[in-house]
């Protein structure tokens, strides 16, 4: 499997009203901002789990997607 970078959300942003996964904007300890999708949302884990294959194998067949990661939460260490 790929590397996928790791960060720490430092700060909730704002929620985003788009999309059944109930995302939110996010600030993390490598003072990027990102999109992040949550476990406990709507579809459950394993429509993540599947997010991340599709976003893995997307570049092989010339579909551009943006770099995913995985980001755990400061208050939680």
């Amino acid at each position: 499997m790929p590397h996928l970078p790791r960060v720490r959300a430092i700060r909730y942003v704002t929620p985003l009203r788009e999309g059944g996964s109930l995302p939110g904007v996010v600030e993390a300890d490598d003072l990027g901002t990102y999109v992040a999708k949550f476990r406990g949302a709507g579809q459950g884990p394993k429509v993540l789990v599947a997010e991340v294959i599709v976003g893995q194998r997307a570049p092989h067949s010339g579909i551009l997607t943006t770099e995913a990661g995985l980001w755990r939460n400061a208050s939680r260490s």
